[in-house]
């Protein structure tokens, strides 16, 4: 149990053993339900953060993952094409452009970013 509390104690900072021991649930205390939804939570995040950093390292973590993560990582990929997203060029394509068509296709993505409705700054120095 105190490696379970330490655990807990680790990922909730917020929390001291006081609030698992010694307070009451309607004084801020933690109820046993809650003290177990969280520390699942806090090994999950654990283990996320373990095939993260295992990934990082070039190991095939694809053996290790349950069936929901699989189709979880999969749809993340799937990358839905958005025609009101501005869209931006290798520079290499713009490195033969006179000044004139580099000013018209800026002017184009302009357009196409203020659509969005995002704050647009440009940067006119070259």
């Amino acid at each position: 149990m105190d490696r379970v509390v330490a655990l807990f104690l680790r990922h909730y900072p917020q929390y001291t053993h006081f609030h698992i021991y010694h307070t009451p649930y309607p004084r801020g205390g933690l109820t046993l339900d809650q003290l177990f939804f969280l520390v699942e939570d806090a090994i999950k995040q654990k283990r996320d953060d373990t095939l993260t950093l295992a990934a990082l390292h070039g190991c095939d973590v694809s053996k290790l993952l349950t069936q929901e993560e699989k189709q979880e990582r999969s749809t993340a990929k799937e990358k839905v094409y958005n025609p009101n997203e501005p869209l931006f060029g290798d520079p290499e394509m713009y490195k033969n452009m006179t000044e004139e068509e580099r000013n018209k296709a800026t002017e184009a993505m302009m357009a196409k970013l203020k659509q969005t409705g995002l704050p647009v700054k440009m940067n006119t120095k070259r």
